[in-house]
C-alpha cells in the first residue's frame, strides 16, 4: 500500500530510489484514472489509454466496470455478462456455466447471445427466455437487473448462486436468486424490485466470488470508479477454484 497518494503521484517523488515519475506519467496519459490503496493491503489502479480509436461518450446516467477471468489453468471463462441499454433502462446480465471450461463456456455464450436479442425485456422474462436457450447445453446459474437511474429504481429476478447487493450511504440490501439450473430446472421465476438512489452500487457476482466482505472494510472505495472497485474485490476475495464475475454499476444522477 501507498502512505501518501498526493505525494506519489508527484513527479520525482520515490521511497525505493528510483525516477519517481511511474504515477505521475499514468496518471497524465490516461483520460480515466483513478487509484486505492490501503497501507499493509495493497494498491489498485485504473486507468484506460486510447490509441487510435477516438474515446466513447460516456454514460452520463451510470458507470460501470467489470472483472471476468476464468479459473487458473483454464483458457476460457465460464461465466459471462452484458450490459445493455434501452431508453431511460439499464439491463445487466451474469450467467455462470456449470462447472469450468469450454463446455461452461459454451452455456455460458448461449445465454449471452439469448439476452443480447432480448435485452428490452424484464428481467424475469429473460431468465424464462434464458432458460429455454440452454436446454441443449449443461446449463447456469443466472441473474438479470434492469435499472431506472432517474427514477432511482430496479428490479431482478435471478436463478441459481449469482450473488447480487445494492450498497447506498448506510444501507445494503442483498437480493436473493431462486434455486435452479437455468435450461434445466426452473420451478419459479419472481422479480424483486429495489431501491436504486444517486450514488448507489449494484454489484452482481458468480460464485467465484466469496460473499464474505463488506464495504466498511475499504474506507473510501466506493466513491471510486466502478471498474476499480470491483478489481478489488476480485483481488482480495475470488476464490481460487472456479471462474469469476463481478460486475459494478454506479447511479450518477444527482
Amino acid at each position: 500500500g501507498i502512505s501518501n497518494l498526493t505525494s506519489s503521484l508527484r513527479d520525482g517523488f520515490s521511497t525505493a530510489g528510483s525516477m519517481g515519475t511511474g504515477l505521475g506519467a499514468l496518471s497524465r496519459v490516461s483520460p480515466s484514472f483513478d487509484l486505492y490503496s490501503q497501507p499493509g493491503r495493497g494498491t489498485a489502479l485504473r486507468l484506460e489509454v486510447w490509441g487510435a480509436v477516438s474515446i466513447p461518450p460516456a454514460d452520463e446516467a451510470v458507470e460501470f466496470g467489470a472483472v471476468c477471468l476464468p479459473m487458473l489453468g483454464e483458457e476460457v471463462a465460464g461465466d459471462g455478462w452484458l450490459l445493455r441499454g434501452s431508453g431511460d433502462y439499464r439491463t445487466i446480465f451474469v450467467i455462470d456455466g456449470l462447472g469450468h471450461g469450454p463446455n461452461a463456456a459454451r452455456a455460458a455464450r448461449a445465454g449471452i447471445d439469448a439476452f443480447a436479442q432480448h435485452a428490452s425485456a424484464a428481467p424475469g422474462a429473460l431468465m424464462q427466455i434464458c432458460h429455454v436457450a440452454l436446454a441443449p447445453t449443461r446449463g447456469a446459474a443466472g441473474a438479470a437487473v434492469r435499472v431506472d437511474p432517474a427514477k432511482r429504481h430496479g428490479t431482478f429476478a435471478g436463478i441459481g448462486n449469482i450473488a447480487c447487493r445494492v450498497e447506498s450511504p448506510g444501507e445494503r440490501r442483498q437480493l436473493v436468486s431462486h434455486s435452479g439450473t437455468l435450461g434445466h430446472v426452473m420451478r419459479r421465476v419472481q422479480e424483486f424490485e429495489f431501491d436504486f438512489p444517486a450514488g448507489a452500487l449494484l454489484i452482481l457476482h458468480s460464485d467465484g466470488l466469496t460473499t464474505r466482505w463488506t464495504s466498511a472494510d475499504y474506507p473510501g472505495l466506493m466513491a471510486k470508479h466502478a471498474g476499480l472497485i470491483a478489481g478489488v474485490l476480485y483481488r482480495d476475495h475470488e476464490r481460487g477454484r472456479d471462474d469469476v464475475t463481478v460486475v459494478v454499476l454506479k447511479n450518477l444522477m444527482s
